[in-house]
């Protein structure tokens, strides 16, 4: 990893390197997001496409989440970063940690990144009936459109107590910023669901206004990250991307579905 990077990756993110994923490091990780774990707590793991970790209390409750990241990490850690930031953080977790510890000896050593975050507590969309969620997939639609995030399927949504849904896994945001999006318009097909239902659109809207005006309040900040983030280097390891060149199509996505047009000297384009 190239060190320079490092020096970015910290200073713009909640970013936390650690030497191992042991009960230790996960109890020095907690204290980052405020959560204090007791001392005892045990640790469930789970290979699939990538490794996972359960964190529990001794009383089986789930708390927190560790994953290993395999691809696209910098464009996950950036999706989240910007919802929780600067969109609107009651649309997925509501704080994360991300970083890299390091694996193997000598010429051998290689970083593993992985995010961390809270357990949210729920049960999946599956479980539901789908229609009674017009609006608030209608709030999802427009986050979902911003961060032009595909892989889009009801496990992705935990409802959660207040009936508001909460998506989980951005690991395929900034997917395709080079055409019109479909993501989320392809999930809705798929339940027979219409863009133009009169609740969903309401929920659109709103989600449009939320998050515009909070982009309005937080506009030199969000300046400042993509200032930060330009001098980051391809390093074929955590950078794995052009930054110039998915900075340029992210701009041109922005501005195509008229983002960031606001009563402010500095639009899409200024900003990145």
């Amino acid at each position: 990893m190239i060190v320079e990077n490092f020096y970015i990756l910290e200073e713009i993110f909640n970013w936390l390197s650690i030497t191992e994923v042991s009960k230790e490091e996960i109890y020095r990780m907690s204290q980052n997001l405020d959560i204090f774990l007791e001392q005892d707590f045990y640790v469930k793991s789970k290979w699939g496409h990538f490794k996972k970790y359960f964190i529990f209390t001794l009383e089986n409750k789930p708390l927190l989440f560790i994953k290993n990241v395999t691809e696209h990490f910098i464009e996950e850690v950036l999706g989240l970063h910007l919802s929780i930031d600067f969109f609107n953080t009651n649309l997925t977790f509501n704080k994360y940690l991300a970083g890299i510890y390091t694996v193997g000896f000598w010429k051998f050593k290689h970083s593993i990144p992985y995010m961390m975050t809270p357990y949210e507590e729920g049960k999946d969309l599956s479980k539901y009936e789908i229609t009674k969620f017009k609006h608030e997939l209608g709030r999802q639609a427009y986050f979902h459109e911003i961060l032009s995030l595909y892989d889009v399927y009801d496990r992705h949504f935990i409802v959660r107590n207040d009936n508001t849904l909460c998506r989980i896994d951005l690991g395929r945001s900034f997917e395709n910023l080079n055409k019109k999006y479909l993501g989320f318009f392809d999930f809705m097909r798929s339940h027979k669901l219409q863009f133009e239902d009169e609740e969903f659109q309401r929920g659109y809207e709103q989600e449009e206004q939320l998050i515009k005006k909070n982009i309005e309040n937080k506009k030199e900040g969000l300046i400042e990250l993509f200032q930060s983030i330009k001098n980051l280097k391809r390093d074929n390891e955590i950078v794995t991307f052009d930054v110039n060149l998915f900075l340029e199509h992210l701009s041109n996505y922005w501005k195509q579905m008229r983002f960031l047009e606001m009563d402010t000297e500095k639009n899409a384009i200024d900003i990145l």
